[in-house]
């Protein structure tokens, strides 16, 4: 699972293939949860390493404690929700 969208980098290559490469859960109280996501950019679908410089920290505020389902696939859908991804499509 990615995010399918192009954005040059400093050095001059597109990344076209964005993955969560981390992510940290936060206690928030009240039976809710922040999620930290990195998420990088990689050149194409086969790439084995993120390009250099990438890296998009996003965080997700006030997920409910009870969540059930694709941790992945929410993941991604609130990462699309962030204007530097918002045009971009999922590769599922």
């Amino acid at each position: 699972m990615a995010i399918l969208i192009k954005k040059d980098t400093e050095y001059g290559v597109k990344a076209t293939y964005w993955k969560i490469t981390n992510w940290k859960v936060l206690d928030a109280r009240d039976g809710k949860i922040n999620i930290n996501v990195s998420i990088e950019g990689f050149a194409n679908n086969t790439a084995l390493r993120p390009l250099n410089k990438t890296r998009k920290d996003i965080s997700i505020i006030g997920i409910d404690k009870s969540f059930s389902g694709s941790l992945y696939t929410m993941l991604y859908t609130e990462v699309m929700k962030n204007e530097y991804f918002a045009e971009g499509t999922s590769d599922e």
